[in-house]
């Protein structure tokens, strides 16, 4: 609860110096947040776990535009009994020590080696640009008149034994307000 005021509060200082400026400096904090629940709400096979308690870990390929926002937003949280880990990767071999992949976009011409990589893996690969789906991924999020929105292909085959959730799939292409 400590950290949401803390949160609440940078976010009301934002947006009050500047609203077009606090647009940008949200759009990763909010994706983290997403990232969070898009875990909360995705079920993993049990094969896909070292052990029952081992972590649900969410990396960003190569370029890392959270800083370390990600890492604070996942630390001490978990997602179906595992705790939750933040980690940065640099090559598409290392997709299958993840199990949720987060592709910036300026990584997305990359994106057609980092699908062929989880080939046959437990990994939901996430994007931030058009087309992402149609190459791959399975979950896209983008930012329209600043909202980050998200959508999924729900006939997108995402990795073996990996389930979203019904509520997920009905808030695919819903929004949240990044300022007003």
């Amino acid at each position: 609860m400590r950290r949401s005021g803390v949160l609440l509060l940078a976010t009301l200082a934002l947006i009050i110096r500047d609203p077009s400026v606090a647009a940008q400096e949200l759009e990763y904090p909010v994706k983290a947040a997403f990232l969070l629940n898009f875990a909360r709400f995705t079920e993993w096979p049990p094969r896909a776990f070292e052990s029952p308690q081992a972590p649900l870990i969410v990396c960003t390929f190569a370029d890392n535009p959270f800083g370390e926002t990600l890492a604070q937003t996942l630390a001490g949280e978990r997602a179906a009994g595992h705790p939750l880990q933040a980690r940065t990767i640099g090559t598409p071999a290392d997709v299958r020590r993840c199990h949720m992949v987060f592709v910036p976009r300026d990584q997305t011409r990359r994106t057609r080696e980092i699908v062929a990589a989880r080939s046959n893996q437990s990994v939901v690969l996430i994007g931030e640009r058009d087309g992402f789906l149609t190459a791959g991924g399975d979950i896209n999020l983008t930012v329209d008149q600043g909202r980050v929105r998200f959508e999924i292909n729900p006939q997108q085959p995402v990795g073996p034994g990996v389930r979203f959730s019904s509520h997920l799939l009905r808030l695919a292409k819903n929004s949240v307000q990044v300022i007003r």
